[in-house]
């Protein structure tokens, strides 16, 4: 989990509900940027961002297809384009829209959800649940329009998390409980003091020097 100055790591056995919900928590007054993956589906709508990066994949695989179900796809990636383009353009950077952008991005939502709708009942099962799964969370597509400073992608945790998934393939993983949470704690410790501008070996130094001490470790915090 990634967001704003921190890095959180959790290494567990299931990618399962549960140990989603113990991560995300609390999450009322929050936005959650996720993929589809359905551990996340508990979210309500009003609490979730779905990740446009992984929505453009789900277009793209569409857009191979045969027939019918792939000129959906390709209608799909070329609202995603408008839709895109309008953001950054006319919204990204000043974070709310005008009347007669409100009106343009209305005409947007409503080229892709009618693709959407389309792709629902095109007869190629693996599209139409596709379509027919973003149709009923499609509440959860527009809150990075709606709230200042949420993102349209979750991106950040992508990048933060790579370089642990490359140790795990080269070290062949963990072996033990211990080493699961020395792993979470020393990745969520580098990840978060990069994030914040600090010195990693210095923070670790001090952290080990307090410790011997019986010292309160230094804060995580700017």
């Amino acid at each position: 989990m990634s967001g704003g100055d921190y890095t959180y790591f959790k290494l567990d056995k299931s990618r399962g509900k549960r140990v989603a919900s113990e991560l995300i928590g609390n999450y009322k007054g929050r936005i959650i940027v996720s993929d589809r993956y359905g551990a996340y589906q508990y979210l309500p709508d009003v609490n979730h961002q779905l990740c446009w990066a992984h929505l453009k994949r789900d277009f793209r695989r569409i857009s191979e297809r045969e027939g019918m179900a792939g000129r959906i796809g390709q209608g799909l990636l070329y609202a995603y384009g408008q839709l895109f383009s309008f953001w950054k353009e006319e919204f990204k950077q000043e974070n709310s829209l005008c009347q007669k952008q409100r009106k343009r991005l209305r005409y947007f939502k409503y080229k892709l959800i009618k693709k959407l709708v389309a792709g629902s009942c095109c007869g190629e099962k693996k599209t139409m649940r596709t379509c027919s799964a973003l149709l009923g969370a499609q509440q959860s597509l527009w809150r990075f329009f709606e709230v200042a400073g949420v993102p349209p992608t979750n991106n950040q945790a992508e990048q933060e998390i790579r370089p642990l998934v490359i140790a795990k393939k080269l070290t062949f993983g963990v072996q033990s409980e211990r080493g699961a949470r020395f792993t979470e704690r020393i990745f969520t410790v580098v990840h978060s003091c990069r994030r914040q501008s600090k010195d990693v070996l210095n923070f670790i130094t001090q952290a080990v020097t307090n410790y011997f001490s019986h010292q309160p470790p230094p804060a995580l915090s700017n």
